[in-house]
């Protein structure tokens, strides 16, 4: 096999930024490496920009088994086949008739030029030009523009920024098409998911009805990018970032409030605005609510003032909103197409705990005592498990918010058949943003509603221990990975005691 290999040494002892991208794609062998060595901080040459296109096509071993000719003189054995490929398919050109300029440095615009023809842009049928290659490449969003203008003010074109511009393209839609450049290649089995995964560029998408609020935890991740919600207390926007923390982007200079696919909405005064996720003004509705989601091309919106509370819908065109559920409601859960939310059941004066169907609109409850509320639910192999809030002694009438004992229950999807597991022992604190992991629970024991620890414990309610060394607002899962914005901070799921992995670096709010 031939490779794509660097030699052993850095260019003046150059610090690469870009190591990780580099280790990300060796994983998926398309950067090799002489003796672990990337040499990240020599420029790139004409012959291995080639190479890395033929790779990021998919096509490396179509060109080693054909072969194919060219008519340059000046390259080498072990590059032959790629530029072949390339000269072949009209992917490449030479310098002149004879010369293809194999050891001459490469141009970021004549790379970016090669990754966005794999993406399936034509500079031939107008799509950009090789001077305009960059703002292309900002406008299809695998370059922020911070990332391109810093690329067009270099004077070389390093390894070290191949590295990164490869990488983001693995993250970039193909034109016409919502799917992302590293997903047709696990359909082409170029590489496995598996590998995607090692490499840290497959998540689980998630997608629908989702919450985003201010001064809440990061919980929105499509298509390679994480979006979210800034708070520095000045100023709130809607952003997003690239997995590894890169490459932030405005989407909104404003907050979002439920994302679903592709849908952003934003509550602001009477309205819900309703937008894509390029920031384009979609529809506004007039409502006025403080709790919804989205399912099905419809949004379900708890209607104020809070005299009447009720559930009701509204069509993405705008033109049909009725009533779903003709009760008071608070807290809920969407799993599927089911609902799960807490209310009054409309035939009945007592508190209860609601399923509502939202294909057929019919619903079922399961009757709570006036001193029980539910404020944490997680869906967990084939069950919602939901924390049941009330007071360790029911005969003192009443008691303060802060003095509820929580209780673990669970309930099979689809039934209402309560079964309480154990009681948490959280010390009358408030428990919030449960989830659940490979058999282990994970949850946030706080007071007064201020940021808390990380705990976990069994699922059998046993062990029971502190995660965090640093106190969290809320968490959501996202693959494998536990995020909370407000602190920045991403800790792995998959080890005993959670660790920092990273900090979304600042400069991606100081712009604004």
């Amino acid at each position: 096999m031939l490779l794509f290999s660097f030699s052993p040494h850095y260019v003046n002892a150059y610090f690469p930024e870009n190591l990780q991208q580099a280790i990300a794609l060796n994983k998926l062998g398309l950067l090799l490496h002489t003796n672990g060595d990337f040499a990240l901080g020599e420029e790139v040459t004409r012959a291995q920009g080639a190479i890395m296109l033929v790779r990021l096509l998919g096509k490396e071993e179509e060109a080693r088994n054909l072969n194919l000719s060219h008519p340059f003189t000046d390259v080498p054995d072990w590059a032959s086949m790629y530029v072949g490929y390339c000269y072949q398919n009209g992917l490449t050109s030479g310098i002149s008739k004879t010369k293809y300029g194999t050891a001459q440095n490469m141009t970021v615009e004549q790379y970016v030029t090669f990754i966005l023809r794999a993406l399936g842009f034509s500079d031939k049928d107008g799509d950009f030009t090789l001077p305009t290659s960059l703002q292309k490449a900002t406008e299809v969003n695998f370059l922020s523009p911070d990332e391109a203008e810093k690329l067009k003010n270099s004077t070389r074109f390093l390894r070290d920024d191949l590295a990164l511009i490869s990488y983001n393209a693995l993250l970039a839609s193909l034109k016409g098409s919502e799917l992302i450049l590293s997903e047709k290649m696990v359909q082409d089995k170029i590489v496995t998911e598996d590998a995607l995964k090692e490499a840290g560029l497959l998540v689980p998408e998630v997608n629908a009805g989702v919450d985003i609020n201010t001064n809440t935890e990061l919980i929105f991740y499509y298509k390679g990018w994480l979006y979210f919600n800034t708070d520095f207390f000045k100023n709130s926007y809607f952003m997003k970032v690239r997995l590894n923390g890169t490459g932030g982007q405005l989407v909104l200079p404003k907050p979002a409030n439920k994302v679903y696919g592709d849908n952003i909405f934003v509550k602001s005064s009477g309205k819900v605005e309703r937008y894509n996720l390029n920031g384009e003004l979609l529809n506004t509705y007039n409502i006025t609510t403080d709790l919804l989601f989205a399912y099905d091309n419809w949004l379900y919106y708890r209607a104020l003032p809070y005299s009447d509370l009720k559930m009701r819908r509204i069509s993405f065109d705008g033109t049909t909103d009725e009533i779903v559920f003709d009760g008071p409601y608070n807290i809920f859960k969407q799993v599927d197409d089911l609902c799960y939310l807490t209310g009054i059941a409309p035939t009945e004066e007592s508190d209860a705990l609601v399923c509502l169907n939202l294909k057929t609109l019919e619903y079922d409850y399961y009757f709570a005592p006036w001193y029980a509320y539910y404020p944490a639910y997680c869906e967990y192999n084939g069950y919602l498990y939901l924390v049941k809030a009330s007071p360790p002694s029911y005969s003192k009438g009443p008691p303060s918010d802060y003095l509820y004992q929580s209780t673990l229950c669970r309930t099979r999807i689809g039934e209402l058949s309560l079964e309480e597991l154990f009681v948490i022992p959280n010390e009358l604190h408030e428990i919030s943003s449960l989830e659940i992991y490979n058999d282990k629970i994970y949850y946030i024991k706080r007071i007064f509603g201020w940021p808390g620890y990380l705990m976990s414990c069994n699922i059998d309610g046993t062990n029971h221990k502190i995660l965090s060394e640093i106190k969290l607002h809320g968490i959501d899962v996202i693959g494998d990975y536990f995020i909370d914005l407000i602190l920045l901070i991403v800790f792995a799921q998959s080890v005993e005691v959670a660790r920092q992995l990273f900090y979304i670096v600042d400069y991606v709010f100081n712009q604004f």
